[in-house]
This record gives C-alpha cells, sequence and structure tokens, in this order.
C-alpha cells in the first residue's frame, strides 16, 4: 500500500485519509475509520488551483470568494499547484486567519460531535471530520 510505502522509505505511518474528489459512500468511509484507523480529511472549500496552477490572482480569487468573517476554512490545495506561491497566499489571508495545517487541526480537536464535527475547547468548529456522501 502507499502507507506501506511510506514507512519502508522512513516516513511516519499517515494517519488521514483524503478521498479523491472528497467522495466516499457511507460504508467506504466506516471501512477506513473502523478498520483502517484512518480519519478523513475533507475540506469546505477548493481552491480550484488544479485550474490554475501557480496563478496566484485567480487561486487567491477563488479563496476570497468564500471566506466568511470567524469562520474556520479548511481549504483544499494540492502541493504542485502552489508551489510558486503558497506564501503569498498565506500572507494575502492573514489578517484575522491562522493557518495550521491539517494534522495541527486534529490536535487541537478537544470534543467530536455525533456528526464528526471537532470542535475546540472555545466551541469553535475547526474541521468536519467524517461528511458522508
Amino acid at each position: 500500500t502507499a502507507s506501506d510505502f511510506i514507512v519502508d522509505c522512513g516516513g511516519a505511518k499517515p494517519t488521514i485519509f483524503r478521498p479523491p474528489y472528497g467522495a466516499l459512500l457511507k460504508s467506504q468511509a466506516e471501512y477506513i475509520v473502523r478498520d483502517l484507523r484512518y480519519i478523513i480529511g475533507l475540506w469546505n472549500l477548493d481552491s480550484n488551483d488544479w485550474r490554475a496552477p501557480n496563478d496566484f490572482t485567480k487561486i487567491s480569487a477563488n479563496i476570497n470568494l468564500s471566506l466568511y468573517n470567524g469562520d474556520s476554512i479548511n481549504i483544499l490545495m494540492h502541493d504542485r499547484n502552489v508551489y510558486d506561491i503558497i506564501d503569498n497566499v498565506i500572507n494575502a489571508f492573514n489578517n484575522g486567519y491562522q493557518f495550521i495545517t491539517q494534522s495541527e487541526c486534529y490536535r487541537r480537536c478537544d470534543t467530536i460531535d455525533s456528526d464528526g464535527v471537532c470542535m475546540d475547547m472555545h466551541g469553535n468548529n475547526l474541521y468536519i471530520l467524517n461528511e458522508w456522501r
């Protein structure tokens, strides 16, 4: 498996599974969580970076359209498409937002409600863990 390959190369065993296109059947999600012991990583904002790789203007416009004051946002970006501009993206939206990795988001999770929403100790939604399709 890809997980075994990563470990064989000296890396840590992955703990987060991001389904292609964010699409999963409930039975698939249950298997991934229960049997494989992965956290399912989803997003609530797609930057559409694949449409204009490394184009700061287009990618930041896609992100800006969906930012709402005070909301926690998990932005889907692909390494190969934002590699050259990620610092610009972070700087552009740094006012009022804190950027953290998905792993850090899970470390901050204090409770998970029945819908799989991870909340921090202040009651802020950090991330939807299990969104079945």
